[in-house]
């Protein structure tokens, strides 16, 4: 844990090491800026299979020191040669398991709702 906060402390402010007991989960809590609200960062190795439900469930249990929940979190995926990467994930994200929209689904809804000519059309 200790090379996951000496890494966010090089891009952040008021990093703070935190642990769960009702997930038995350590994660970490930082600020970009003394005045921002806080991020939440769970630490992961690039050996843990990634769980979105088990993911979704942190992001319910755990409040932050303002009382607020976490609106987004940052996955802080480390390797062994210490590579971090860092992924912010919002909410609503989609499964895997769901199928994605086709690219030509993708480009009939674009065209339709005018983001392709910059404009938007109104809806009826």
């Amino acid at each position: 844990m200790l090379n996951y906060q000496e890494i966010v402390k090089k891009c952040m402010s008021d990093v703070q090491c935190q642990y769960e007991k009702e997930l038995q989960f350590l994660y970490l809590i930082a600020k970009k800026e003394p005045a921002a609200a806080y991020d939440l960062f769970i630490p992961l190795l690039t050996t843990d299979e990634l769980n979105l439900e088990c993911l979704k469930h942190y992001r319910n249990v755990v409040t932050l020191p303002d009382g607020r929940k976490p609106e987004s979190m940052v996955l802080a995926i480390c390797d062994p040669s210490s590579t971090m990467l860092m992924y912010r994930m919002t909410p609503d994200l989609k499964e895997i398991g769901q199928k994605l929209p086709s690219k030509g689904k993708l480009l009939r809804l674009k065209a339709d709702s005018g983001c392709d000519k910059g404009t938007t059309k109104e809806r009826k």
